[in-house]
């Protein structure tokens, strides 16, 4: 089947793919760090049912156990540098990428840049201003920052577009707990 592609196809071989597959990674910013993300969430869904009694679980739980290792042997500081850049550049090509913007944001919060996550998410707020998430993931954060009126404006905002947003009632019970003035 190979055979029947053109020559400008399989030229390249293997080398041509692999450049090929770094080059649309970087365009579409898939990150070292969100690779570690994604594979840490499977890993976690397949560790409970009705994933558990498929016969090929062990099977599943080792490989993803694998890709983890794998992913986690190249997550150093310098690639925390690298996929910071990664976002930049891919940003600055398509500013309004929400879900490259919303990954960016994760790992800023992850990487312990709160008030840059925050800057991220307020971006994501006015691209999707009817989106509840966002403004609930800025209010979570905001509320981490001790910055609290503003943390219980987001998350009413969240509670405006769903009422039923279950992790904003919380956080908004949370702070009023602390703070009865808010």
């Amino acid at each position: 089947m190979i055979e029947e592609l053109p020559e400008s196809i399989t030229a390249g071989g293997e080398g041509l793919a692999e450049a090929e597959a770094q080059a649309c990674d970087r365009r579409l910013a898939v990150t070292v760090w969100d690779q570690k993300r994604v594979w840490d969430v499977a890993l976690g869904r397949i560790s409970v049912a009705p994933f558990t009694s498929q016969s090929s679980h062990q099977r599943n739980l080792q490989y993803c156990k694998e890709r983890v290792r794998e992913v986690a042997s190249r997550t150093t500081p310098a690639t925390f540098a690298s996929d910071r850049q990664m976002y930049l550049d891919a940003l600055e090509r398509e500013p309004d990428d929400t879900p490259v913007r919303w990954n960016y944001a994760q790992f800023l919060e992850r990487t312990g840049s709160l008030p840059e996550a925050i800057a991220q998410g307020r971006i994501i707020c006015d691209q999707v201003p009817n989106v509840p998430w966002p403004h609930y993931y800025v209010g979570s954060l905001m509320a981490r920052e001790g910055r609290m009126a503003e943390a219980v404006e987001y998350l009413k905002r969240s509670l405006k577009i769903d009422s039923n947003l279950e992790q904003a009632k919380e956080g908004l019970e949370q702070i009023r707990a602390r703070y009865p003035g808010l």
